[in-house]
């Protein structure tokens, strides 16, 4: 009796589900697919056999039960293995062990469908280069959300074709956690930018190219090179004066490491070499508490 009930639930709850993991393991392998000419090829493949299968059983001869379970049941088996085995596997890690590394370079890889890098932080306020480098076969981009540069332009690069890379810069001038995307494939190819105060892990440089406004450096934190000569450049963007001095060391000649004290819309530039490798202190002599930052100088 309880067998006689329990079987006109079972079966249609069982075909029920069936159903379910088919549409959900066709839209896995037609999501899959970075080229939209591909999932309309296949949703239609799909479509020709459907009806080809139901034509043969509607209006062929008498099929045993072994026939049908070949021409139904196998290749729907085969559809929802693939579907899961897609819905299952990992997504590719990300550079640096999955760890957001606060950096002002990253190098990007676009690949079908995916970024190597889904996570990183910036120091806020320092110009940061992103190059972006497609592998894949399809059409790829990365743009940032929510933030734009200081010029109000968008933080984007172009679309890129497989094999070319695009470099651009920018500098996010608030704290805080942005989203970034493939444009074409927003719903795959995601990750976040932290802007975050403090010094970046960057490399070091041979020229520092810094502005200043009332009463902030536009960046706190760069590197060079024990012995090579750097050039640096200070453009006051304020009404009021400022300038930049690295305290407790001073250059290969012997003087003081710091630029002319300039007024509104000038620049000066100078050159120095510092040998001892360490960390140091800079600042504005005249905002001497709210302008400062700190050079490493790395061997």
């Amino acid at each position: 009796m309880r067998d006689r009930l329990l079987l006109p639930l079972f079966v249609p709850a069982a075909v029920a589900g069936v159903i379910v993991l088919i549409i959900f393991s066709a839209a896995k392998i037609l999501l899959n697919f970075d080229d939209p000419r591909y999932p309309t090829m296949v949703a239609g493949v799909i479509a020709v056999v459907v009806l080809a299968v139901a034509a043969l059983i509607a209006e062929g001869p008498r099929l045993r039960a072994p026939q049908v379970y070949v021409i139904t049941a196998l290749p729907l088996s085969v559809l929802i293995a693939i579907g899961l085995f897609i819905a299952a596997r990992p997504e590719p890690e990300q550079a640096g062990g999955g760890e957001a590394a606060t950096t002002t370079s990253v190098e990007e890889v676009a690949t079908d469908n995916a970024f190597n890098i889904k996570a990183f932080s910036v120091p806020i306020g320092q110009e940061v280069t992103l190059t972006l480098t497609n592998k894949g076969q399809a059409i790829h981009n990365w743009t940032l959300k929510d933030a734009k540069n200081r010029d109000g332009t968008e933080i984007k690069t172009q679309n890129i074709d497989g094999g070319k890379s695009e470099t651009i810069k920018f500098t996010i001038s608030q704290a805080g956690s942005y989203d970034f995307t493939c444009t074409i494939h927003p719903q795959q190819m995601f990750g976040k930018v932290t802007a975050v105060e403090g010094p970046a892990s960057a490399g070091p440089v041979a020229s520092a190219n810094f502005t200043t406004t009332d009463d902030k450096f536009d960046k706190n934190a760069f590197t060079i090179k024990a012995g090579d000569e750097v050039t640096l450049s200070v453009t006051n963007k304020g009404q009021n004066q400022h300038n930049l001095h690295i305290l407790n060391v001073k250059g290969k000649d012997g003087n003081d490491i710091k630029t002319a004290i300039q007024g509104n819309g000038q620049t000066d530039t100078i050159k120095f070499t510092i040998d001892q490798p360490g960390t140091y202190d800079f600042q504005c002599d005249v905002h001497a508490t709210t302008m400062k930052g700190k050079v490493t100088v790395v061997q």
